[in-house]
């Protein structure tokens, strides 16, 4: 599996709200779950890896990934989607997959990244 395949896998967890923090909310079984923490601390190791090349041309992409891991680490579940309640761990979930979609399409042809495109 690469890095982008497991950032997807991970990301999907938090999309699909399969991890301990949801599946409590919700009253679900949460054996095989895994916490929060833990999603967010292996997708930040895995953006780490990435090459330093790419961590250069697309680190306004990362920065933006970084900065969703961050909510979710805030426990800001829901604050930019402005509703109370439940906390929506998917919404930032579907926005890591939509992100790391983007950054790996880019990735893979060549595209340039953002700052690239600007300049």
């Amino acid at each position: 599996m690469n890095t982008f395949e497991a950032l997807i896998k991970i990301s999907t967890l938090l999309a699909e709200g399969k991890i301990k923090e949801s599946l409590e909310y919700y009253h679900e079984p949460t054996d095989k779950a895994p916490p929060l923490s833990e999603c967010t601390h292996w997708m930040e190791e895995l953006l780490s890896s990435l090459p330093d090349a790419v961590k250069e041309r697309y680190s306004f992409e990362i920065n933006g990934i970084n900065n969703e891991l961050a909510d979710l680490k805030n426990e800001h579940y829901y604050e930019r989607l402005q509703r109370r309640g439940v906390p929506y761990i998917s919404t930032i979930g579907d926005r890591l997959q939509n992100r790391i979609t983007l950054l790996q399409n880019a990735v893979e042809n060549g595209q340039p990244g953002f700052l690239e495109r600007q300049g």
